[in-house]
């Protein structure tokens, strides 16, 4: 038989551990939602902003849900890890994509925030506890469900507002260009072509880019990147990191590819040369 006090042990560092995983969670959305929305997102109109918190909304939702119902919310954060992973590794499959190793471990460790939910939920009913008390605020504050909930909405909005106001004057002192057509430029000694529009992502520009009389669409960055390498064109320059041999492989091209061929290279403060 298992002492009564080891009993609320375990139950109390079950509490502590789901909640910190749920609140890292939470707040990792927050940073990505707020990032992306003014990296990406920041055209008008601004409400389009919400998608970005889509993520960051539903993990929020999770925790108050797993807080106050731990079985109901265990389980839904347990499937909604299992089926994250599974959809990201289908797409990854089919674009002979890499994953990369901190984003399965962060699966893994919301997988496992769900199940110390559940297992949170049995011990609860062996001890008839709800709420316990932290062991280092010992008798003078009880760490109350509302309590967590507030300390994760906090911390959130917290980061959105210092992401997101700086992010938000930044963009609306944006002048936009009224001419996305190509643009050269020439001047001390430098002679650039600006192509504004850009090609979008992989796979997805609109415009089809015309070349040596020939039309392309759909492009992937491997081909733009790789463009200026001998010979000059897009032909046969779809050799890219996770190249297989495949045209399912293409995807993106390096950073050293970039350097090399001139992708992504700004004309510095004083326009004397590129960086």
């Amino acid at each position: 038989m298992i002492p009564q006090n080891k009993i609320l042990t375990a139950a109390k560092l079950l509490d502590l551990a789901a909640f910190s995983l749920m609140m890292v969670f939470t707040v990792l959305w927050a940073v990505w939602g707020t990032a992306e929305a003014f990296h990406e997102g920041w055209h008008h109109p601004y409400w389009h902003i919400i998608f970005y918190f889509i993520p960051f909304i539903l993990i929020f939702g999770f925790s108050v849900l797993a807080i106050y119902f731990p079985l109901a919310g265990g389980i839904f954060i347990f499937l909604f890890g299992i089926a994250y992973t599974i959809l990201i590794s289908v797409r990854a499959s089919r674009a002979h994509f890499r994953l990369e190793a901190s984003l399965l471990i962060l699966n893994a460790a919301i997988v496992l925030a769900g199940m110390l939910f559940i297992l949170q939920y049995i011990i609860i009913k062996k001890t008839g506890v709800s709420e316990y008390r932290w062991f280092f605020l010992k008798k003078y504050l009880f760490f109350k469900k509302s309590v967590k909930i507030i300390a994760i909405a906090c911390i959130s909005i917290i980061i959105i507002l210092s992401m997101g106001v700086p992010g938000f004057i930044r963009n609306i002192n944006r002048v936009p260009l009224e001419n996305l057509n190509e643009i050269s430029l020439e001047g001390n000694q430098l002679s650039v072509i600006l192509a504004p529009g850009g090609p979008g992502w992989y796979y997805s520009n609109k415009s089809p880019i015309i070349f040596n009389d020939k039309e392309y669409s759909g492009l992937s960055w491997n081909e733009i990147a790789l463009f200026g390498k001998e010979p000059v064109g897009f032909e046969d320059k779809n050799y890219g990191r996770d190249y297989s041999g495949s045209a399912e492989s293409i995807y993106y091209a390096t950073q050293q590819d970039f350097d090399k061929y001139n992708m992504f290279r700004y004309i510095d403060h004083d326009g004397l040369q590129l960086t």
